[in-house]
């Protein structure tokens, strides 16, 4: 299991990705409020296209093979910032253009308050600002005319030279596991506490005894690679002092960070990530 919805989060129930194109899912809300919080933006928003959908889960949970079924594309997450108009324009216009199933129809996160007239009214419990400029975390091809959301691309076409490069994506089915795989190392202790041998380094096999004795159980190459890469800035296979200690700082200071999607102002209805993972 890779993401959860825990037992005092009923509210959050059924977790489902059913009717991508034509309304809000629980599985929606869940990804791209994951991907803000992995990419520290005020809110996010993704295609309905690129969610598989039809699916109910019981129990609320996703294993990685579900979650490779509903995230199958390479869906390419970049980071906009968007005047609140133009975000609040492209999410009705997803939303409301023609009639049937909506390959662009825009699933929101749980930052962003949508009214039953599809238009964005609040970001992060504060009203929406049409001339402030909001860091937005979105599919890179919305913005060159995938899914013809037409506030997007003319904005786009305006203001190429602010767009990213080519290559300055990260697809969104990584943010979901490398943002569950920081949750997991936030759990586990101390770096002195998981660095057993006193080597001034986490070792596989170390991060290995330390999840099976903080959660009970074995964990699995996926979570221990993806944990792996979460934190190896240098690519050596292990975890030093210094990678440790950089990670915890930026994890917990993401909760006051301005531009952060951090607990503050969200939505307490709206489904998110449970600490019970993995």
């Amino acid at each position: 299991v890779v993401c959860s919805v825990g037992a005092s989060q009923q509210h959050m129930l059924p977790l489902e990705s059913m009717g991508n194109r034509l309304r809000q899912s629980t599985v929606g809300r869940l990804i791209t409020s994951t991907c803000r919080d992995e990419l520290r933006t005020d809110c996010c928003v993704i295609n309905g296209a690129s969610i598989k959908g039809g699916r109910e889960y019981d129990p609320p949970q996703l294993t990685f093979v579900q979650l490779q079924d509903e995230l199958p594309f390479p869906t390419k997450m970049i980071v906009a910032y968007l005047p609140g108009d133009v975000l609040q324009s492209a999410v009705h216009h997803s939303r409301t253009d023609g009639e049937g199933e909506k390959r662009g129809f825009l699933q929101c996160c749980d930052a962003m308050t949508v009214d039953d007239t599809h238009t964005v009214t609040h970001i992060k419990g504060s009203p929406l600002n049409p001339d402030r400029i909001y860091m937005v975390a979105l599919p890179r091809n919305l913005l060159s005319g995938f899914c013809n959301i037409t506030p997007l691309v003319e904005w786009a076409a305006l203001h190429a030279a602010m767009m990213p490069d080519e290559d300055s994506y990260t697809p969104a089915l990584n943010l979901v596991l490398n943002h569950n795989a920081g949750d997991v190392w936030m759990r586990l202790g101390t770096f002195d506490q998981l660095d057993k041998d006193g080597d001034g380094t986490i070792d596989r096999g170390e991060l290995t005894l330390a999840i099976q004795t903080k959660l009970g159980r074995k964990p699995s190459d996926i979570l221990l690679d993806t944990m792996i890469a979460t934190l190896d800035v240098n690519k050596d296979g292990v975890i030093s002092a210094s990678e440790f200690k950089a990670f915890t700082e930026r994890k917990r200071s993401e909760m006051c960070y301005p531009g952060s999607g951090g607990a503050v102002g969200r939505d307490p209805d709206a489904p998110r990530l449970s600490k019970d993972v993995f």
